[in-house]
């Protein structure tokens, strides 16, 4: 939904094409990703607190910030990495070129990939919407989470149609 969107606000129409059903595939795995390492670090990180390795035990909103700060700082890396390298083996394939891994590897730009993905949108946006995801109930928390992803993707996309250079510059960087 989020790329339909966004295209739709980039471009003026939506824009459907193969493409959207190995994105939806793509997507589906990282539901799935998500769904497990959500109670891995809330739990986690209410153990640590218990455990007197973080402060504040038995405080939900600690709890809820450190999970939320840590799953961005470690495991928020590795997944927006495998995101960027479908995203970009789904594109490769459509305008028919050779594929490897290391092509795909080469094609990103790490610097902006870095510092606008996992710093800027990473902390400024994931770690405080995901401290209130986990102040939320666990059955509703992966789907806040996904419309949470839906939303981030329509505000780059405006701030894309906006004219920001460096927005533009780095907007395919982000998952």
């Amino acid at each position: 939904m989020g790329d339909l969107f966004g295209k739709r606000i980039a471009a003026g129409e939506y824009q459907f094409s193969s493409q959207v059903f190995l994105r939806a595939i793509v997507w589906g795995i990282i539901g799935c990703m998500v769904t497990l390492v959500f109670p891995v670090f809330m739990g986690g990180a209410g153990l640590a607190q218990a455990g007197k390795l973080l402060p504040f035990a038995g405080v939900s909103v600690a709890q809820a910030f450190c999970g939320s700060s840590i799953m961005n700082l470690t495991f928020a890396p590795a997944m927006n990495t495998f995101h960027r390298i479908m995203e970009l083996w789904i594109e490769t394939s459509a305008a028919k070129e050779s594929v490897s891994l290391k092509g795909l590897i080469g094609k990103i730009d790490w610097t902006a990939f870095v510092t606008f993905n996992w710093l800027k949108v990473g902390i400024c946006f994931w770690i405080p919407v995901h401290t209130i995801v986990f102040l939320l109930p666990e059955n509703v928390r992966v789907v806040v989470a996904a419309f949470s992803s839906i939303a981030l993707g329509i505000i780059l996309s405006f701030a894309s149609k906006k004219g920001s250079s460096s927005t533009k510059m780095t907007e395919k960087e982000v998952v």
